[in-house]
């Protein structure tokens, strides 16, 4: 539920005590930003300076370093998150597709509100992804730019002998 950085320019350094300016930072050794409200699933780089942060149920961003004044966290979506570290993939132009509890979604380079309805698998899919348990499956993503869709991989986490299952979404 915490997040933690290093420090700018030296990936080794996570005192959190140290320079005020440069040195590493914690979501909760700032007065601005905290805890996410469920443990954090993914980490997504947005463009520019931003960052998206995903636990199960939800998704936040930070914008610019945390150290600096003008830096923000902000919700994005309290009911729509990532259901694991692989589970996203960009897109053309800078778009984030991710795969949540219950289904696909598209993030575009300036959206900063999401909601359920927003959905792209909406009537589509709806069973089929509502029926995955992802406690113990995970998903990758993988963009495909010659065939302009996503690739979703559904593999199992415990049960080897189990197969993997693939879906395609194609944008078009």
């Amino acid at each position: 539920e915490n997040w933690f950085m290093s420090a700018v320019g030296d990936p080794l350094d996570w005192d959190y005590l140290a320079d005020a300016d440069t040195g590493a930072v914690q979501g909760t050794s700032t007065s601005k930003f905290g805890e996410l409200g469920s443990p954090i699933t993914a980490l997504i780089p947005g463009s520019g300076t931003t960052l998206f942060v995903a636990g199960r149920n939800n998704l936040h961003v930070i914008t610019g370093d945390p150290l600096w004044d003008d830096s923000k966290q902000e919700a994005v979506s309290l009911d729509v998150g990532v259901v694991g570290q692989h589970a996203w993939c960009y897109g053309p132009n800078k778009s984030i597709y991710f795969m949540s509890e219950n289904g696909l979604y598209l993030l575009g380079p300036n959206d900063f509100n999401l909601s359920q309805t927003d959905r792209l698998s909406a009537g589509k899919f709806d069973k089929t992804f509502g029926d995955v348990a992802f406690d113990s499956t995970n998903a990758f993503l993988a963009y495909d730019y010659n065939g302009h869709g996503v690739h979703i991989f559904l593999a199992p986490t415990s049960d080897r002998g189990s197969k993997t299952t693939h879906y395609y979404y194609d944008r078009r």
